[in-house]
């Protein structure tokens, strides 16, 4: 009988985007209209700036008339900025549930047509954290830091693109002095947040699937007094879960990681 593949213990956290579109797609117009109102949001925050020199300039010339269209600009900017930040951040969210939904709705649907041997196989608390926790995480990222993430990137390129107008020299300086060093600290993170999330996510379903496993075997533990060996077994495992990621240097023994 053939041997029943197993999941990997660390989640492949390359093409992550190219895997995800299949999911993405039915949702694909209120996720644009979200983008599009996330990036006038950030259009609108890049143009306080040169509104304000406007109103300086207008001020230091003496022209009334300059000033106070700068002004009137300004108060109308800030609304429309507050107002398109509140839009773009409920359709972001919304959308964002939804696609969430989709994968937990397709996850359940997977695990209940699964074989069984493939069930069997696994630690039922290590199922139940690809199933719902990780789900839950995307969830949690979708809600507070997708908007940051788009709302951050626009405003970078947005500004960009008005130190253009204004002069290439500045440019310049922005493209050679902190350009290089921001490409660096990410391409440094991409490196190494695949294994520091990946080895998160599987010491959280070890604890998962041992806390499972203590409440179906509790009676028998309690009878053979193996329940303090065990307690001891679980708060390595949920030391090794919370500790920084500098400190996950145990290493697995069959199931379980030992310290």
């Amino acid at each position: 009988m053939a041997e029943q593949p197993l999941l990997r213990e660390e989640a492949e956290e390359r093409g992550v985007l190219r895997r995800a579109m299949p999911y993405l797609r039915p949702h694909r117009l209120r996720l644009a209209v979200a983008l599009a109102v996330g990036l006038g949001d950030s259009a609108a925050l890049v143009a306080v700036a040169p509104l304000v020199g406007l109103a300086t300039d207008g001020l230091l010339d003496g022209d009334r008339g300059r000033l106070g269209t700068a002004v009137a600009l300004l108060a109308a900017l800030a609304v429309v900025q507050l107002v398109l930040a509140r839009i773009g951040e409920l359709l972001l969210i919304k959308g964002g549930e939804d696609v969430v939904r989709t994968l937990r709705e397709q996850a359940v649907e997977n695990l209940a047509t699964a074989p069984l041997r493939f069930l069997e196989t696994h630690r039922s608390g290590d199922l139940l954290r690809r199933a719902t926790g990780e789900v839950a995480a995307l969830a949690a990222f979708v809600r507070l830091h997708l908007r940051n993430l788009v709302s951050a990137l626009a405003t970078l390129g947005f500004t960009l693109a008005v130190l253009a107008g204004y002069s290439w020299q500045l440019l310049l300086v922005q493209l050679v002095v902190f350009v290089p060093p921001t490409l660096l600290v990410t391409r440094w993170f991409q490196r190494d947040a695949a294994s520091a999330f990946g080895g998160k996510a599987s010491a959280e379903a070890a604890v998962a699937a041992t806390f499972t496993e203590t409440l179906t075997a509790r009676e028998a533990l309690q009878t053979s007094r193996g329940l303090p060996g065990w307690t001891a077994r679980f708060d390595r495992e949920n030391r090794h879960a919370v500790g920084p990621p500098g400190g996950r240097c145990g290493w697995r023994t069959g199931s379980t990681w030992s310290a």
